[in-house]
Order: structure tokens, then sequence, then C-alpha cells
């Protein structure tokens, strides 16, 4: 059979989309002509068939050499790197095609989409900003530049790039739902409402407006609202991850636990972190006789996924942790009996039958209330850090949050402290804050004449195993939502933890009965009754030191 027949035969395979047997026809041809415009061209529409992007790099890069001034070529190319999770050669791929033309709006929305989803934002903002150098003047540069400020948290930048954006295109829907992202960020949650219902007049099949809806109802404790929103995102795209979390997050604030956890999978197609997806995922009654357990999230996620430690250890007989750096010494005084490893030390994934993450324990042993009888401390430290005074109570505090998006509503001022430090004359209160609050403390020894004691040599941030020392040599702790309250709890210290309404009001501290939390027997929540008020707890907390420490003083 000639050259020009087995062409005909491939491309009559292509048709019937038999594109492995085509490709096979087609690679011979090549192999005889490589310069052969349509035999690449055919190899490259049955390899994207296939979904061979490796092998696609290969001939793509061919093809460039044919015809090096192809931008869509420059396009496919960047794709397959993006694909392949090359991202440098991606990039290179789409500054080539604008340098062969720098008004190509699709290059530079491709390649500021990619830096922003490897969270290079910096970079990404100077690419759209580059565009508008070059005198772009597109609605979708500025709502993608928009979308990147949200990122950044530069609320102002990104209110003003989707206004121009609308200002050119009055029913940009992503504009709009940019617009109701931003006030729901910042708590204004009546125009949130206004901006993306006039989004979805505009464009009602999108998942990402029903979705951005319900989170603004969910920070509004309006869990049915954003249920049926999630849901709604849910039936128009099955695949819609953050959907599916957000609604476990609601449900697990609700203590219904196994509808929460069975979503709370999700998290996974979202941080993409599985990396120990090669070994087998531990389960029950598999015959497994060693688990690699390893941390994910925050510090405070990992202290509190381990009280299921105790549980796991009746299912099978090695266990052996992997935690981030910080805990690893707590871990190895509380768990003496099994191996404790920090991410960046040297482990072998390849030792163990099998793997969980921390936050999969649940699934498997935290279904109802009565999961959590054993609810006993299960940090421990073997010294106390010894802290002097001559007053009869000693109380830690901590006051802000870092690190998070909730981090800004979940964190105090020191001075809102103050009620609480009137009690000074029988208890002394020690800084257990792990940032470096030095402005705060001054000011509150300048105007209210009261110092915070500091706890000398203790590194709050790095060192977790002298803050436990530290912690329990206390009587009790006063602590927003953050480590410290974890770390408190988890080592059976009395800890009163001040939590918001509505926004960074975190699932886990939701679970309580009989006012006490159901993961930390010790801890006791007072929630705002008023988004961003803190009176009413403070005043509150202060009541119950009053009565528990103070009724004979």
């Amino acid at each position: 059979m000639n050259t020009n027949n087995q062409y005909i035969k491939a491309q009559n395979l292509v048709q019937k989309k038999n594109y492995s047997k085509a490709l096979i026809i087609l690679e011979t041809l090549f192999q005889k002509e490589k310069v052969n415009i349509n035999y690449v061209t055919a190899i490259i529409y049955c390899l994207f068939q296939l979904k061979k992007y490796k092998k696609l790099v290969f001939y793509l890069n061919h093809y460039k050499n044919i015809n090096p001034k192809d931008t869509q070529n420059y396009f496919n190319l960047g794709f397959c790197y993006q694909t392949l999770q090359e991202y440098k050669n991606a990039e290179i791929c789409y500054f080539k095609i604008i340098e062969l033309d720098n008004k190509n709006i699709q290059a530079y929305l491709n390649l500021g989409s990619m830096l922003r989803n490897i969270e290079k934002l910096k970079e990404s903002v100077e690419i759209y900003n580059l565009a508008i150098k070059n005198g772009i003047k597109s609605n979708k540069i500025y709502t993608n530049l928009s979308s990147v400020y949200i990122d950044l948290k530069d609320y102002s930048n990104a209110s003003d790039y989707a206004l121009k954006a609308l200002h050119i295109m009055p029913n940009d829907y992503l504009a709009l739902n940019n617009l109701g992202v931003i006030n729901t960020n910042l708590k204004n949650f009546d125009a949130a409402d206004k901006k993306l219902q006039t989004a979805l007049k505009i464009q009602n099949k999108d998942p990402l407006l029903y979705l951005n809806l319900g989170i603004n109802y969910k920070n509004q404790n309006n869990d049915i609202d954003a249920l049926k929103c999630f849901n709604t995102c849910i039936n128009l795209n099955k695949n819609f991850s953050k959907a599916y979390l957000y609604k476990s997050l609601i449900h697990l604030s609700k203590s219904n636990f196994k509808e929460g956890w069975k979503n709370y999978e999700y998290r996974w197609h979202i941080q993409n972190k599985n990396i120990l997806s090669k070994l087998p995922l531990w389960e029950p009654n598999q015959n497994f006789k060693s688990v690699l357990i390893w941390g994910e999230q925050g510090l405070g996620e990992q202290i509190l996924f381990s009280s299921i430690i105790k549980d796991l250890e009746k299912e099978i007989q090695k266990l052996t942790m992997v935690v981030n750096h910080k805990l690893k010494e707590i871990f190895q005084i509380s768990f003496p009996h099994h191996e404790v490893y920090a991410f960046d030390e040297n482990w072998d994934s390849n030792s163990y039958d099998c793997q969980i993450p921390f936050g999969s324990l649940p699934y498997h042993f935290r279904n109802n209330d009565t999961d959590f009888s054993d609810r006993k401390a299960y940090l421990y430290t073997k010294e106390k850090f010894k802290l002097h005074t001559n007053k009869k109570f000693k109380c830690g505090i901590s006051w802000k949050s870092v690190n998070s998006i909730e981090s800004k509503s979940k964190s105090m001022k020191l001075s809102q402290f103050i009620e609480i430090f009137q009690l000074k004359d029988h208890i002394e209160f020690f800084n257990l804050q792990y940032t470096q609050e030095t402005n705060e403390i001054h000011e509150l020894e300048k105007r209210y004449n009261y110092q915070l004691q500091n706890i000398d040599d203790l590194d709050a941030f790095n060192d977790l195993k002298k803050l436990s020392e530290a912690i329990v040599d206390l009587d009790f702790i006063i602590t927003i939502s953050n480590t410290t309250a974890h770390l408190a709890a988890a080592l059976g210290v009395p800890t009163y933890i001040l939590l918001s309404k509505n926004v960074g009001n975190l699932w886990y501290w939701c679970n309580n009965l009989n006012n006490k939390n159901l993961w930390y027997s010790s801890a006791q929540i007072f929630q705002q009754e008023h988004q961003d008020q803190w009176k009413e707890p403070i005043q509150k907390i202060k009541l119950l030191i009053k009565d528990r420490f103070l009724v004979h003083e």
C-alpha cells in the first residue's frame, strides 16, 4: 500500500474515532517523511484525543521547528506543559505568543491564570499589567486581574478592576461575582447578595455564582440557604469539589458527622496534597499490620485529629506519624510507643502497608456523640516551666491568629481583655501569644497601667514543647481560636476559647455537649452574640473566673 493510501486509511480511522490504530499508521508515515505537515498535524490531533501529553510535546516541538510563527501551536504546547506541571516551559510558550503578537489577549489570560493557579500571584498581576501596558482594554483582563487582587486580599484594587471590567462590559457576570466575593470578605453581606443575585440574572448556569452566594449565606449562619446554593452548584457540576467541602463544614458544625465526613474527603480535590497516594488507604478489617499517619492542614487540625490515635491503636499493630516539625517533640512524648517524624526527615513510605492522613481518621472513629465519650487529655509534657508569681492563680493569654483567611475575624486586640485584667490582684496573666505584639503590650501598659507578663526564653511560635511546659503550669488559659487553643485543650488545661459569631467560627468549636466541647473536655466556648463584638463573651468569661476561682477571695 502506497503512502497516500495509508494516509487515507489513517484518516478513515480518525473519522471512526479509532485514534490508536490511526496513530500507528501515521507515525510510520512520519518516520519516512518528517517534514510532512499533514502527518504531523494528524498525529497531534490523535494524541490530543488520546491525552498523551508527553508524546504530544515531542510532536508539537517538531511542528514548531517547521512553522515557528504558528501561535496556535504555542498555545497547544503551553497547554501540554501545564497539564504535565512543567510550568516554566508553559510560561515560555505563552511569552513566545506575546512576542509574536503582543495584542493576543488569550496568551495573557492563559499565562495570568496559570500563574495564579500555581500561587505566583505577583507574577500574575505583572502579566495582566503588561497586557494593559500593551494597549489591551479587555473586560476579561480586568476581571482576571480583579480575581488575583482578591487572592492577595487587596480589595481596593480588586474592586477597581472589577468596576473597569463592568464599564467595558456591563453584563460581565464574573466581574459582578468578584464584587460579591469582595463584599463577603469585607462582611458587607447585603451588598454581596445584591451583586451575586444580579450576576445570576445574567448567567444562572455557572456553579461558581451559587458557590459564592452559598458562602455569603454561610458567613451569616444562614445554613439552610447556604446548603440550597451548594446543592444547586453540585447539580450544575457534579465535580465542583468546593461545594461538597462547604456542605461538609456545615454538617460537621451541626455534629451531623456521617454526612459531614463523607464530603470532607473532597478537600483533597482542592488541596492536592495527597503525597502518599501510592500506598493504599487504611480501612478497618483489612489485615494491615503497619500504617503511616501523616499530618495535613494546620497545626491545630493535626493536634485535633491526633486525639483519635488511641482508637487506631486498637485496630493495627504498628503506627508511625509524620507531622509538622513543630509538633514532633510533643508528639514523641505523648505517643511514646510510636515513631514520630517531621516531614523534612528521612522516612520511607514503602516500609508500611498503608497510609491515612490525620483528617481522614474521624470518618472511621467519630460518627456520633458517643464516639467522643473518652475525652481525657492526650498530649503530655515531661516537665513544667515553673512560672513564678506571688498571686494565687496563673492564666495564659493569646489573642491573635495568623495565616488563614479568617485570621482577622478570629483575632482580638489585647486592650479588649481589660475587663479580665481587672482581676489582676488575684491572677497573674502571662503572654502566650506566638506572634510579636510588642506595640500592643506597651500600649496596654501605657494606657491602662497594666503589664502583661512575658515568659523568659519562650519562643511560642517555634518551640511548642516549651510552650506546652509553660501551659501546664497555668491554672487556665484564655485564647481565641488558634494553635494555642488546641494545644492547651489537648494538654487538659482549662481553656476558655473566645469564638467569633460567623466568619472565623470553625466547625469543630461548634461540636458541644452540655456546654463542653466534644473534642476537648477541658475546652469551653464563649461565642460572640454579634459579629466582631467581643464585649459579651469577655464579660461571661470574667463571671466564670470569679465564680470558679475567686468565689472565696
